[in-house]
C-alpha cells in the first residue's frame, strides 16, 4: 500500500512520535478525508491493521484513545483486523495545512517544519530536509533520477521539491483497501497454488461505520 504525503506532512501535527503511532508497523496510512464523511474536514484518518484483541486493547484502550485529539475508532475489515482511528486536527496548523494543499510545503511555518523532521528523525542533508529548505543540491538530485537517456529533467527556480497532494490520494476510499487485500489474497493463492496444489478460499469482510459528525 502506497502511503500518502499525509504520512509526511500530516502525521506530525497529533505531535508525538513515530513509535507512539506503531508507524513502522501497524500503522497502513493517513488520510485527511474519509469516503463516508464527505465535505468534513479538520481530522486526521489512520488506517491500522490490528494483529489481535490484546493489541487492541492496549494499543487503542489504554493508549491512543488517551490522546487530546481522539475522536473515534472503527472496525473497517471486522475478519481481517483494520481499523480507522480518527484524531481532531489542532487550530494552530491551520495555516500549514493551506501550503500542504497547494505544494508549498518549503512555506511551512518554521516550527512546524522543526515539528515534521523530528518526527520522521530526519538527519542534515536528508531529502525532508532538502524538500523543506528547497535546497539546491536536492534540487540536482531530483532532476538527476528524473532524466532519461534521451531528456534531461530541469526543475523551474523556485519550486517546491515535492509533488503537490492529490486529494483523491489524501481520501480513503474502501475499494482501494478492498483491492489491496484481493492482491494480497491473490499472491497467497498463488503461494498455496504452487505448493499445495489448490487455492485457499477467503471469508466475506463487513465493514463497521460510527457516527462521525463535525
Amino acid at each position: 500500500m502506497k502511503r500518502t504525503k499525509s504520512v509526511v506532512y500530516i502525521l506530525p501535527m497529533l505531535e508525538q512520535n513515530r513509535e507512539y503511532f506503531g508507524f513502522a508497523k501497524e500503522l497502513m496510512n493517513v488520510y485527511m478525508f474519509e469516503e463516508s464523511y464527505p465535505g468534513i474536514d479538520g481530522y486526521v484518518y489512520l488506517l491500522y491493521k490490528i494483529p489481535d484483541k490484546l493489541f487492541l486493547e492496549s494499543f487503542v484502550g489504554k493508549k491512543i484513545s488517551t490522546h487530546k485529539r481522539f475522536v473515534a475508532h472503527y472496525g473497517i475489515y471486522i475478519t481481517t483486523g483494520y481499523s480507522m482511528i480518527v484524531f481532531e486536527l489542532p487550530d494552530d496548523y491551520r495555516y500549514d495545512i493551506k501550503k500542504f494543499w497547494d505544494g508549498k510545503f518549503s512555506e511551512f511555518t518554521d516550527y512546524f517544519k522543526m515539528l515534521v523532521l523530528d518526527f520522521h528523525g530526519a538527519i542534515p542533508n536528508s531529502i525532508l530536509h532538502g524538500i523543506l529548505g528547497k535546497l539546491d543540491k536536492t534540487k540536482k538530485d531530483l532532476e538527476k533520477r528524473l532524466e532519461s537517456p534521451v531528456s534531461k529533467i530541469k526543475i523551474p527556480e523556485g519550486m517546491d521539491l515535492d509533488s503537490k497532494p492529490i486529494i483523491t490520494q489524501e481520501t480513503f476510499f474502501f475499494k482501494d483497501l478492498i483491492q489491496f487485500e484481493q492482491k494480497k489474497t491473490e499472491q497467497c493463492n498463488s503461494t498455496h497454488s504452487d505448493s499445495a496444489g489448490e487455492p485457499v478460499s477467503t471469508s466475506k469482510r463487513r465493514r463497521r461505520r460510527p457516527g462521525i459528525t463535525s
